[in-house]
């Protein structure tokens, strides 16, 4: 029989759309939103809307000038007791990327991402500045999967400000090296972070020139169990090379148990 287990948490928001650059890490004390600082403000979202594990099926549109691609996909998402979030993305269809699977193993709050690519028949392991490029064509990154630690960025609260009715923290991440910097190919990130339910709304990610590069928004926002809210839409945008990427989440269930062999290089294989 296959061995099962629950976790204790995940990812305040779908990894996807973890490109705040906002991972795991401790639970921020009583603070009032006067006495927050950009630090403060980043743990708390860490700390807000996580679940103990994800299923979701999800539809990826790739618009590219008049052109539009459809890819159907699955994301898996737990988090063992030690904090460390394990996450599996699989491609269903079309022919040309069924199949194709990624992996990402966070241990000891370090993390490893693996990319199968059926055509070849064999999985790579991606690292450094390659983590910067396109995760299958899309306008995510492989960085934009990954988990990284909160010390590996320095935050700034630049203000808080209303957006379409609602108060939101503007907070600004700038990576703390070169690795990082290296690894995410963006010198800063700047988020609006709603106030009520400390999620993102929207994410600026600015090249290593400081220029903007990509614009990240989340939508349809609902409540996926008791205080936990997620987006159901993701809309990712690159202004320098004007195409963008759709994500649409359904069949999403969260909370359950997982076959402890989900998150194996073994089983990223096995399609």
């Amino acid at each position: 029989m296959t061995s099962k287990f629950t976790c204790r948490k995940e990812y305040s928001m779908h990894s996807f759309i973890f490109a705040v650059a906002l991972p795991i890490s401790l639970i921020l004390g009583p603070a009032t939103a006067q006495e927050s600082s950009g630090r403060q403000i980043a743990e708390m979202v860490d700390a807000a809307n996580r679940v103990d594990s994800q299923i979701s099926t999800q539809a990826m549109t790739l618009v590219r000038g008049g052109q539009t691609i459809v890819r159907q996909l699955q994301f898996f998402s737990v988090t063992d007791a030690h904090n460390d979030s394990n996450v599996l993305v699989r491609f269903l269809a079309p022919e040309d990327v069924r199949g194709t699977g990624l992996l990402r193993l966070e241990i000891g709050g370090v993390d490893q991402i693996f990319l199968f690519l059926p055509a070849l028949g064999r999985t790579r392991e991606i690292r450094g500045s390659d983590r910067s490029g396109s995760f299958v064509g899309s306008d995510f990154s492989f960085s934009d999967l990954g988990s990284r630690d909160l010390d590996d960025y320095d935050y700034e609260l630049l203000r808080s400000d209303t957006v379409d009715g609602q108060e939101v923290y503007v907070l600004e991440s700038v990576p703390a090296t070169d690795e990082v910097l290296e690894e995410t190919g963006n010198s800063r990130r700047v988020a609006l972070i709603r106030k009520d339910i400390l999620l993102p709304v929207r994410v600026e990610f600015y090249d290593q020139n400081g220029e903007l590069e990509k614009v990240l928004l989340l939508l349809n926002i609902q409540e996926v169990a008791s205080g936990i809210f997620q987006p159901n839409r993701l809309e990712m945008t690159n202004v320098q090379e004007t195409t963008s990427t759709i994500l649409e989440f359904s069949n999403r269930q969260v909370n359950m148990l997982l076959p402890e062999d989900t998150f194996t290089v073994e089983n990223l294989e096995q399609f």
